[in-house]
């Protein structure tokens, strides 16, 4: 569901006036959809991701039943850069 938003969001920062302002969100969100490289689309976007879970009041970060940590930001944004890739038909 986030993932689905934040591509809502690209769609529409394209359109932004921000979005020719280097480090603006919408710049952020558009260069996301550019780049195939996972690493780049992480340092885009994850301080926006964990900022949505705050504000959500969702603890980005959680603990699996063997007690090993993991971010749910960081699972995120890795649907993100899969979400052409996913079977939407």
């Amino acid at each position: 569901m986030v993932v689905g938003m934040f591509q809502y969001a690209s769609a529409l920062a394209a359109k932004d006036k921000d979005v020719s302002n280097e480090g603006s969100v919408a710049w952020r969100l558009v260069a996301a959809t550019e780049t195939s490289d996972p690493e780049e689309v992480e340092e885009l976007l994850l301080d926006l991701m964990q900022q949505l879970f705050k504000d959500a009041g969702v603890k980005s970060v959680r603990t699996n039943a063997r007690g090993v940590p993991y971010g749910i930001a960081e699972d995120a944004i890795q649907e993100y850069v899969r979400w052409e890739d996913m079977p939407w038909e």
